[in-house]
């Protein structure tokens, strides 16, 4: 069951990214939106400060901090050129983070939707 919410959050993270970067008339109106999820994650890192890390990793909120960290990261990298990104490093440190706090194969989809972001977005553009 957690694989597959994994693995829906992920496919949201991405669906969302490439909606906005579809609407978005260029590269920096996508710059723009990327304050939404930068004051989603502000919120939850305060809030994760004030209990522990071990009690954060256990309740539901993680699944909303694993949401926008997915869509922060990806935005980020569609933003910022994509491939060309100096951002796209980002992508290859979550993806051991997820290896750490989940599994190995969760952190692959992750890989996987992100390259497929990338993909997408380039052939809309």
């Amino acid at each position: 069951m957690r694989f597959v919410s994994v693995i829906a959050i992920f496919l949201l993270g991405s669906g969302y990214v490439i909606f906005l970067s579809y609407i978005s008339e260029s590269s920096r109106s996508l710059q723009r939106a990327l304050v939404l999820p930068i004051l989603f994650l502000m919120f939850l890192i305060y809030r994760v400060s004030k209990i522990s890390w071990k009690k954060f990793i256990l309740s539901p909120e993680k699944w909303i901090f694993l949401f926008w960290v997915t869509v922060l990261i990806q935005m980020l990298i569609v933003a910022t050129g994509n491939f060309h990104s100096p951002f796209f490093i980002l992508l290859h440190l979550f993806m051991i983070g997820l290896s750490f706090v989940f599994s190995f194969p969760i952190a692959l989809f992750s890989l996987f939707f992100s390259f497929l972001t990338i993909f997408v977005d380039i052939s809309l553009h």
